[in-house]
């Protein structure tokens, strides 16, 4: 079954702050896929669909051409869902327009694995053994390039640390009401997987009386980061790491990792079955997720490491040292049309 939204092609237009970024960069690759080899020679072409923003995947290229200089990477970036949206709307009309994904939606890659679109080649590789359980799937083909939490963001100038919600539960408390942002979650994965555990953890009923506390839904995740940072609400649930370059770059906001989990999802890569660069882009894909290839994707991104062997980068608690709440992804994805009829029943009837 196709998850929600999905099957249908998309409109695509121009928005300011919203629509798809393009860039083309020189970038590099791994010679014959070793962790900390020289530099490679290939030359060709890569194109990959990514959910990060675009600042952070212009640094990542910008490293990765340090040492492996004469391949094309082109990317566009949208957010998981809209990316999803896109792959699957052109592998509808018979086109393959990438030649990696990569989005926080591990539900959409497993229906890309039914759809047989995903070369299992990648989740192949001897270095899944350094990943965690749970990280990968190899029937399904994907590796997590990231490891995605969706924690609380908070404005520092409008929250004392000390009276920032220590739940997720407290968000529905009328101390709260008209202070909380959230992402569209047609739009944002990371909202998507926030509405999903909370109706796992808590039921409908708190989704409803969440939605009755004044949420602001801002539109994309970009939107929500803002709004907080902004000062137009005081906290957003959000991918964390977001809030952690927000934070980096000077803006005054912080994140709190609150008591009952911080919802943890892979963000996967997959490797694009019939693509025309499928090789140099295995070669990309293996890089990336090498040791030194997560290494660099942490530093620059913020984000953590799947990898047991790599490190959280600077101000980050290890993965290992707060409480996660982790879920069925795949059942998530076939539970989509659940979530979503309670966001337009609650959200959006208001």
């Amino acid at each position: 079954m196709a998850p929600f939204g999905y099957a249908f092609a998309p409109r695509w237009r121009s928005r300011a702050g919203a629509g798809l970024a393009f860039l083309a960069i020189a970038a590099t690759l791994p010679a014959q896929a070793q962790e900390n080899g020289p530099v490679d020679p290939r030359a060709g072409t890569v194109r990959i669909y990514v959910s990060l923003a675009t600042s952070a995947m212009t640094r990542l290229v910008a490293a990765m051409n340090k040492h492996f200089p004469n391949l094309k990477i082109d990317f566009v970036r949208a957010g998981s869902v809209e990316t999803v949206k896109r792959f699957v709307a052109e592998r509808q009309a018979g086109r393959i327009g990438a030649d990696l994904i990569h989005g926080a939606d591990p539900g959409g890659f497993e229906y890309f694995a039914q759809k047989g679109w995903l070369d299992t080649r990648l989740a192949a590789l001897p270095l899944t053994k350094d990943y965690r359980d749970g990280f990968f799937d190899k029937k399904s083909g994907w590796v997590a390039l990231r490891a995605t939490g969706i924690a609380l963001m908070y404005n520092t100038k409008l929250v004392a640390k000390d009276a920032v919600p220590k739940t997720w539960k407290e968000l529905i408390e009328p101390k709260w009401k008209s202070r909380i942002a959230i992402s569209d979650p047609t739009r944002a994965g990371s909202s998507f997987s926030h509405l999903y555990a909370m109706w796992k953890m808590y039921g409908a009923d708190f989704i409803e009386k969440l939605a009755k506390n004044d949420v602001f839904v801002a539109g994309d995740g970009t939107a929500t980061r803002d709004a907080v940072a902004n000062g137009e609400r005081d906290i957003a649930p959000v991918s964390e790491y977001d809030a952690f370059t927000f934070a980096k770059e000077g803006k005054p906001v912080d994140v709190d990792w609150v008591e009952d989990g911080t919802i943890m999802l892979p963000a996967p890569l997959g490797l694009v079955k019939g693509s025309p660069n499928s090789e140099n882009a295995l070669a990309l894909a293996q890089y990336m997720l090498s040791r030194e290839g997560q290494a660099v994707t942490t530093d620059i991104i913020l984000s953590w490491s799947a990898r047991r062997d790599v490190k959280a980068p600077s101000g980050k608690p290890e993965l290992d040292s707060i409480k996660l709440a982790s879920f069925d992804w795949e059942k998530a994805a076939a539970e989509k049309g659940q979530v979503l009829d309670f966001y337009f029943k609650y959200f959006q009837s208001r």
